[in-house]
């Protein structure tokens, strides 16, 4: 398990420079907008945001590229470090650069290359972080409200186990097409092989029927000259 420990964000949606140190255990993210009787728009999934783009170079919601830079700036750099099997990875990226280190060594290659590294070492890629990372509100009051079936098809959903069925069935028909066709060239095999049991058998008994001939008439051949030397 990763855990959290360090994000930094510069000029990254609403984020002009902002620094958040986690600590261990559950981290609970509150909010204030000054402009409202709530937390809406104070930023809580600018962090969550963020997080999943230093990861993977998109939001959430799939924001990439220039979208996410703060308005009137051309760059943005958000620095991300987590904690996890005895190692701590750093991750920078800005929009035409991204640094990952692994215990405070760089991991060389090309961005693509970087990029598998990371999700390599994580386990995980895009689509697996949003399903099974990143549980959004509208599931949560699903889930309170939703009976076992419906909890059944949400949870599958979230951990793509409905692609996996399927992936299960396809592999399914392909193995039992694949069986059947194997079970046929096997019996077409074992035609072939007593055809040519049967054709080896042939030619030995008319290799063994050449050579009793060759014998009979090597001795009648004997016994003419025999009686023409008499």
């Amino acid at each position: 398990m990763f855990q959290l420990r360090y994000l930094e964000c510069h000029n990254f949606f609403s984020f002009e420079n902002v620094s958040i140190r986690f600590t261990k255990g559950m981290t609970l993210i509150t909010g204030y907008d000054d402009g409202g009787k709530d937390s809406n728009g104070s930023g809580k999934s600018t962090i969550l945001n963020a997080v999943c783009w230093a990861l993977f170079g998109r939001t959430l919601k799939g924001v990439q590229g220039q979208d996410v830079v703060q308005w009137e700036h051309k760059n943005c750099k958000v620095i991300l470090i987590l904690e996890g099997g005895g190692h701590v990875y750093e991750i920078t990226r800005k929009l035409d650069s991204l640094i990952f280190k692994i215990d405070k060594v760089s991991i060389s290659g090309h961005h693509r290359d970087i990029q598998s590294s990371i999700e390599d070492s994580f386990k995980t890629n895009y689509a697996l972080f949003i399903r099974s990372t990143a549980f959004s509100q509208s599931q949560v009051e699903f889930l309170a409200a939703s009976g076992d079936a419906d909890k059944k098809r949400l949870f599958k959903e979230i951990l793509s186990l409905s692609r996996l069925d399927r992936a299960y069935e396809r592999i399914k028909t392909r193995y039992e097409t694949e069986y059947s066709k194997a079970e046929r060239l096997e019996s077409e095999l074992g035609t072939n092989r007593r055809q040519k049991d049967n054709i080896e058998e042939k030619i030995l008994k008319a290799q063994e029927s050449h050579q009793s001939w060759e014998e009979d008439k090597a001795t009648k051949i004997k016994e003419i000259n025999t009686q023409k030397n008499k």
